[in-house]
């Protein structure tokens, strides 16, 4: 995007590697964040919310996982959490060896950093080998097709970090209860199924593509991006966000807390998987731009 000066607003979670200033192109605009950020308010919640402090983070060796793991190390080390790390390689689909050195070493908590299919077996896996009677499990982002990939019994008692979720029923800020309650009704009139969180962050880049474009009354990309400079500000599903300089949003919740509901509690069986019980405010789980050469 650097070299080609088009307008691009990608929907995904990106690597933290992207935000420094002489790597972000000025047109790109990353609606999800970034993946460090994760681990961060990951570890900081279970250190400053749930009390626990002797974390085993346990990543895949890919950039989503490294990067979590320096988010959550950074998180663990400000507020005096102990940590064991571990990671499997690309490509694993057995992790019984894992989950056994896992138990081993008796943690308050393990955190997950994986995706894919990789994701659905470890939370499957954590199951199976009794590692989830033997310590609390933290998946660090969950999403529907996750959740709903295993039986009830693996996700069952999970914490994890959501950027949305469809059923917020019981969350204690009633705009955010309506709002994910009215996007649900309209997405499930379209395709029978209720919207993942990647499904949430697609339209909100869509949006503020369209947001840019209506405040430049242009579709050239530099004025689009001096519009979104100029006028930061934006309503969204996790409440009033604003660009920061380094072209990612601030939000009012950086993150749904949610922990995984047992069969009898789901209204939905197959795609209502987990019930929200907090969130992460604040910006710290955000490095501050200066970290990013701003």
């Amino acid at each position: 995007m650097k070299r080609k000066p088009v307008a691009y607003f990608p929907v995904n979670v990106a690597p933290i590697s992207i935000f420094p200033k002489a790597e972000m192109a000025e047109h790109t605009f990353c609606i999800h964040g970034n993946d460090y950020s994760i681990g961060y308010a990951g570890a900081s919640y279970i250190i400053n919310e749930l009390g626990y402090k002797n974390i085993f983070f346990f990543a895949p060796a890919y950039g989503f996982g490294w990067n979590q793991w320096e988010g959550a190390k950074a998180a663990i080390e400000n507020y005096g959490g102990t940590y064991q790390y571990m990671e499997a390689p690309v490509g694993t689909a057995d992790y019984t060896s894992y989950m056994l050195k896992i138990a081993e070493a008796k943690p308050d908590i393990v955190m997950f950093a994986h995706w894919g299919t990789d994701a659905i077996n470890v939370l499957k896996q954590a199951y199976e080998t009794g590692l989830k009677k033997q310590t609390n499990i933290w998946f660090n982002w969950q999403t529907n097709v996750f959740g709903s990939g295993v039986p009830a019994e693996a996700v069952e008692g999970v914490y994890s970090l959501m950027s949305f979720y469809w059923n917020a029923e019981g969350f204690e800020d009633a705009a955010i209860t309506k709002s994910a309650k009215d996007f649900t009704i309209k997405f499930m009139k379209e395709y029978n199924y209720p919207p993942d969180p990647y499904s949430v962050a697609a339209y909100m880049g869509v949006k503020e593509a369209v947001r840019a474009i209506e405040v430049a009354n242009s579709t050239n990309p530099d004025d689009i991006a001096a519009a979104i400079k100029n006028s930061p500000n934006f309503d969204s599903v996790r409440g009033p966000g604003v660009w920061r300089v380094d072209h990612q949003p601030l939000f009012k919740y950086g993150a749904f807390v949610v922990v995984g509901k047992s069969e009898k509690e789901r209204v939905d069986k197959k795609w209502d998987i987990v019930k929200i019980i907090g969130a992460y405010t604040g910006d710290d789980y955000i490095p501050a731009v200066s970290t990013f050469g701003y």
